[in-house]
């Protein structure tokens, strides 16, 4: 909506220009050609969090076309590249998407994985998918088969033989579907330092209709069957996890190096990640992990109206996904839009992040309106 003001304002100096019509301008400096040859470590990615959702996590409505929304970029023409799969199994629909144990709508696993195939053109840079698998190990196949038969070609199913690991770049990689799996090491495992053990803090619901209690009823019980109980992830699902292998680190993480699994992904949450820039010597610290391996951030549990946190403190960390509710508009999708528009939702990081010299001092902006 446009203020009264505003539009009085054009009305008498604009020379007949209507705000929409302003909006629609070029920018007055052209942005400069995208270079995606760097590793994936040197760029920030445009990130959905509960992509399905259509309003808040509490009770908000979900729909597949919510994943074309956000892979197209039509909200501030900056799109996502990386959208999230948060799955449960239920017994009469089978896998759906849904914030568990809350009252928001679900959508069929299936539909989601087509409106993604759908969205994706051969010559665009990769798609990550987050995936959030609440689904035993037995039922796993079931989406593995369905996201092969909704993707194709498209989902990236082996490593790329051409390239070194560590130098892949989202040239490398357009027009695939590239998924964050969640890692477990075996027991024993030197990796268990730096691993979080799993545990479910969502936020329990009241009744709804019939089906929709029956599905909360399922997740609650699937909650309870595996609280503290060691993960499991079908091997088939695992292979998928080629450049991404997620883990939720433990207090100290950063303190270790990573070992194992090679391309780890952190997968930290807004509270942890903060209680850390809250010291004076993590910032740069963070910076030089960020430059070997990728780092996911999403919001904390209590953003139940899923109101977003500021991008910019987590960026300047080196983060290279900041999960936002893209569903919401608020000043933290205001600030990913300005870094992310007119791109194909990717931007390379400041020489600073990616090893270089790191400008000091004060920077002053002259900025003409």
């Amino acid at each position: 909506m446009v203020s009264a003001a505003l539009n009085e304002y054009l009305s008498e100096h604009g020379n007949g220009e209507t705000f929409d019509g302003l909006l629609a301008k070029p920018p007055i400096k052209e942005l400069a050609p995208f270079d995606g040859s760097h590793p994936l470590t040197d760029y920030f990615i445009s990130s959905s969090h509960n992509t399905y959702l259509l309003a808040n996590q509490l009770w908000g409505a979900a729909s597949p076309q919510a994943y074309t929304t956000a892979l197209h970029g039509l909200a501030a023409r900056a799109p996502a590249r990386c959208v999230e799969l948060d799955v449960w199994w239920t017994s009469k629909k089978g896998p759906i998407l849904t914030h568990g144990h809350t009252l928001t709508g679900s959508v069929p696993f299936q539909e989601a994985c087509l409106a993604i195939g759908n969205a994706i053109g051969p010559n665009d840079l990769p798609a990550w998918i987050s995936l959030e698998c609440h689904v035993d190990a037995d039922k796993q196949p079931q989406l593995v088969k369905i996201m092969e038969e909704a993707w194709g070609d498209k989902l990236l199913s082996l490593k790329l033989e051409h390239v070194d690991g560590e130098k892949v770049s989202p040239n490398d990689l357009r027009g695939k579907i590239v998924m964050m799996v969640e890692w477990y090491p075996s027991p024993g495992n030197v990796a268990e330092v730096i691993i979080k053990a799993p545990q479910d803090d969502s936020s329990s619901s009241s009744d709804s209709d019939d089906d929709d209690n029956d599905d909360v009823k399922e997740m609650q019980e699937y909650r309870k069957s595996h609280k503290g109980v060691r993960p499991k992830i079908y091997d088939g699902l695992a292979k998928l996890g080629i450049y991404a292998n997620s883990f939720k680190p433990k207090d100290g993480w950063l303190e270790k190096e990573i070992v194992e699994p090679l391309h780890a992904l952190v997968n930290i949450s807004e509270s942890a990640l903060l209680s850390l820039l809250n010291r004076a010597d993590m910032e740069g610290r963070l910076v030089e992990h960020g430059r070997h391996h990728l780092r996911r951030c999403y919001p904390k549990g209590l953003r139940v109206n899923s109101e977003n946190l500021n991008p910019i403190r987590y960026w300047k960390c080196g983060t290279h996904v900041v999960g936002l509710n893209m569903q919401k508009w608020d000043t933290g999708t205001h600030i990913n839009g300005a870094l992310f528009r007119d791109t194909d939702g990717y931007v390379l990081k400041p020489e600073s992040l990616r090893g270089g010299k790191k400008r000091t001092g004060k920077a002053h902006l002259k900025l003409t309106i």
